[in-house]
């Protein structure tokens, strides 16, 4: 939010929204699989409330929802709902800690993936945290050159 203060809320941006449910939670359990492009994104959601704030430093939970849908020949789709927590200082307006899950269902199958015979409905899940200084945890994601750098 604009004021960082308690009960304060936010929609998180939709293009960072949007980014993240298209190329971030997508069923890569079994091998590979292809970005949901653009306009099979149905929902994406998430909304920020401000718990608590203590000499600049806030905390933070998130909720939200995605849904993506493909079809054609490789029809797919995710459906989940978002919970996080996160500590945000005001000071540096900078993320100190993130962790967000997203819990769902998932569908179908994509050309890498290896689940000819395991099209669902099943559960799925996505665990999301904010990334140290180690050289392995500042890898380029998945589907990078969609980020728009």
């Amino acid at each position: 939010p604009e004021h960082v203060e308690k009960g304060a809320g936010h929609a998180c941006p939709d293009a960072l929204t949007r980014r993240l449910v298209r190329l971030h939670f997508v069923d890569f359990v079994r091998g590979q699989t292809d970005l949901y492009r653009a306009q099979e994104v149905l929902e994406a959601k998430i909304e920020t409330h401000v718990d608590g704030v203590t000499r600049g430093v806030a905390k933070v939970h998130f909720e939200g929802a995605s849904r993506c849908e493909a079809g054609g020949e490789w029809s797919r789709s995710v459906e989940t709902k978002i919970f996080g927590e996160a500590t945000y200082d005001s000071r540096t307006a900078r993320f100190t800690s993130v962790e967000m899950i997203a819990t769902g269902t998932r569908r179908g199958r994509t050309r890498y993936n290896f689940r000819e015979t395991d099209l669902g409905p099943a559960a799925i899940g996505f665990a999301l945290t904010l990334a140290g200084d180690a050289p392995e945890e500042r890898v380029a994601p998945a589907f990078y050159w969609e980020y728009g750098w």
